[in-house]
Formats: structure tokens, sequence, C-alpha cells
């Protein structure tokens, strides 16, 4: 019988020590090499312009996977403004800077705690752009329409 207690405790403070050791505050926060998504030139100065529109520190785009809106049984990307406070943990940030070199993004690791505005990836669209690329046409009127190509430059359709 006393046995018996013995094995029990031992079980129950091997799973507090798991729990504990183990538990997401305690992870280190994974950092990219690189960015989730290869911003264009015209998508880059798109964002930078709508956002230095704005007063809010840090922040920045977020593109999320949604719901359409229209009523059609269907998923859409969005794109929105986000404040700092916002983020979540599974959101990541594409940097909107450039490196010296004025060609290559500014990496992740770099980027991440620098306070700058953001493209913000939303965890619920992370896999399904990752890789990709964001472009950004603008028609004659003005209207700017965005479009996520994946590595073999084929257009993402959210519903797939």
């Amino acid at each position: 019988m006393n046995m018996m207690n013995t094995k029990k405790s031992l079980s129950f403070n091997r799973i507090e020590h798991i729990r504990k050791n183990h538990s997401p505050a305690n992870a280190k926060k994974f950092i990219p090499r690189k960015a989730a998504v290869e911003l264009t030139q015209n998508a880059r100065s798109l964002f930078k312009k709508l956002l230095k529109n704005r007063s809010q520190e840090g922040g920045g785009i977020i593109l999320k996977l949604q719901h359409s809106t229209s009523g059609q049984p269907r998923m859409v990307f969005t794109f929105g403004f986000v404040e700092q406070k916002d983020i979540e943990e599974h959101d990541e940030g594409v940097s909107l800077e450039l490196l010296e070199d004025e060609k290559s993004p500014k990496l992740p690791v770099d980027s991440m705690n620098d306070g700058l505005p953001k493209l913000i990836i939303h965890g619920s669209s992370f896999i399904k752009v990752l890789g990709g690329t964001l472009n950004v046409e603008i028609t004659d009127d003005g209207e700017f329409i965005p479009k996520i190509h994946d590595r073999e430059g084929n257009l993402i359709d959210p519903n797939v």
C-alpha cells in the first residue's frame, strides 16, 4: 500500500515538473531566418505610405484569412491596421525596411524588436502564405489590388 502511494506521488511530481519546465512561457521564442513572405517594391512602398499617415508607433498592417463578409461561403485575405498591443504570440512580422544594399529585406532577427511598423502575418493565414510573394497592383483610378503568389508564381487562392 505504501509503495503504491509512492508511485502515485512520483508520477504526479513528474507531471508537475514537465508542466512547469516545458510550458509555453518557458519556451524560447523561435526566430525565423527569413521573412514569411517576400514583399515586392510596390507592396513595400504602399504599406509604408499608408502607415506614414498613422500616428501609432509600432504595430503595422495585418494580413488575415477570414470568412467573406459578402455572404458568400468563402474565405478571403483581409488587410487592416493593427496596434502593437493587439499583435498576438503566433503572429509574425515582416519588416518593411531594406538593408543598406536597397534590395535585401531586413532579416527577422534584426527587425523583431526594432519598434518599426511591419506587415503582420496573422496566425490564421501564416501557413497559407508562407514562402509566397505579396505584390500590390495599383489601377489607373487609384484602387490597389493585393495579390499573393506562391513560390512557383501561382496566385494563392484563400479557398484552396
